[in-house]
C-alpha cells in the first residue's frame, strides 16, 4: 500500500473444509524456518531479508519486467515488515522464541 502497510488475504473457498476465511489482515512479520538442534531467532534486514524472502516468490525470472516488479514488491515488504530466520526444534518453545525475537526487534 502507499503507506507502506502490507496485507495478506485468506482464501474464500477450499472445497473441502469451512476453515478458510475471505478476510484481510495486516502482515505483522515473516519468518523463514529451518530445523536445527536448538531454537535460535535471527532478525534479518536489508539484503539478508530480501534473499530470505526471494526463494518463496514465483520463478518468473525469464520475464525481466515481471521479475523487476516482483523484486520491487519484495523490497517494499522487506522495508516495511519485520523479517526473521528461525533455526528451531519441532517444539512449542520454538514459537515462543520466534515471538520474543520479533517483539525485541520492533
Amino acid at each position: 500500500m502507499p503507506d507502506g502497510k502490507c496485507f495478506i488475504y485468506g482464501t474464500p473457498w477450499s472445497g473441502k473444509t469451512a476453515c478458510y476465511k475471505a478476510m484481510r489482515v495486516e502482515l505483522a512479520g515473516i519468518v523463514r524456518l529451518h530445523q536445527f538442534k536448538e531454537n535460535r531467532f535471527e532478525h534479518l534486514e536489508g539484503m539478508k531479508a530480501f534473499l530470505a524472502l526471494l526463494p518463496s516468490c514465483t520463478g518468473i525470472r525469464w520475464h525481466s519486467e515481471l521479475f523487476r516488479r516482483m523484486n520491487d514488491i519484495v523490497e517494499g515488504i522487506v522495508n516495511n515488515v519485520p523479517i526473521g530466520f528461525l533455526r528451531c526444534l519441532t517444539n512449542v518453545d520454538a514459537a515462543t522464541v520466534c515471538r520474543k525475537g520479533f517483539l525485541l526487534n520492533r
